[in-house]
């Protein structure tokens, strides 16, 4: 999210368009992360649309970011990625507030976005983003330039959005979908970005879900640690214990009706030998 693209890009649109400023980050099963920047323009259908000098496409690609072109929703820009083998790469035990509008300013190997804190059976990853443009954020680069950027807020699609495999333990995103979670963020506004979640020990493709409480006021947050391997053993061990209460309660059933029986039969043999007594 560079400051100096949305200026320039508002400056040579600003009579003809919009721009498009989307930031998608998404954890992997495996705990790679990847984020995934879309800067782009209406789709014109001139030159400059995809023009490399406006999109600044070698300087990503120095700072070791990967660059494709992107067509779609009725906008043409650049797609820039970067991807890290680990979540870890991009997190620090010391990290407090993030400026999301620098964070691909720098090399793909500086980027730092969460704070890390270590748990007994895990760690929780804490987002605590910013995301702030406003006419003072761009003093130094209007110089020159006869431009109110607050009169073009309603052009500008801003947005920051987080996919994961699970629910995110808090959040204040402003739409969920799935376990996609994503912010409309507005020009001219300190917007805030705040979410943390979990990834514990153990294996977490056995689709641990951490449900997300934290929307109900005034109410204790609940943490549930369900996982499919943990609802298979409590079926077979109920399953178990019901085989082994209803064996029991047949074999119950078993010894008292023999016992029932023997009483029957001995009464009825010692019957005739007590008659046979009395006849003597």
């Amino acid at each position: 999210m560079n400051k100096r693209l949305i200026i320039l890009l508002i400056i040579l649109f600003s009579l003809t368009g919009c721009i498009k400023n989307n930031c998608n980050m998404k954890l992997e099963t495996n705990n790679s992360f990847k984020i995934t920047v879309i800067n782009g323009m209406i789709n014109t259908g001139s030159e400059t649309d995809n023009d490399s000098d406006i999109f600044e496409k070698q300087k990503y690609i120095d700072n070791g970011y990967k660059v494709e072109d992107y067509d779609g929703d009725g906008y043409t820009g650049i797609k820039i990625i970067a991807e890290v083998d680990s979540i870890d790469l991009v997190s620090d035990p010391n990290i407090d507030e993030v400026e999301l509008t620098k964070v691909i300013d720098g090399k793909v190997e500086d980027i730092k976005l969460f704070k890390k804190e270590r748990l007994e059976d895990g760690t929780r990853y804490t987002a605590n983003f910013t995301y702030y443009l406003s006419n003072d954020s761009f003093d130094q680069a209007l110089s020159g330039y006869n431009v109110d950027i607050s009169s073009y807020s309603d052009m500008i699609e801003l947005e920051y959005s987080i996919t994961l495999p699970y629910k995110l333990e808090t959040n204040n995103a402003t739409e969920v979908e799935g376990n996609t979670y994503s912010w409309d963020l507005k020009f001219g506004e300190v917007n805030t970005i705040q979410y943390s979640f979990i990834i514990y020990d153990k294996d977490i493709t056995d689709d641990k879900v951490e449900y997300d409480d934290s929307k109900t006021e005034n109410k204790e947050q609940v943490d549930y640690n369900i996982s499919a391997a943990d609802i298979i053993k409590t079926v077979i061990s109920l399953g178990i214990l019901v085989v082994v209460i209803v064996a029991f309660y047949k074999f119950k059933k078993k010894l008292l009706s023999r016992s029932f029986r023997k009483k029957k039969n001995g009464y009825h043999t010692s019957a005739p030998d007590s008659i046979k007594s009395r006849e003597k």
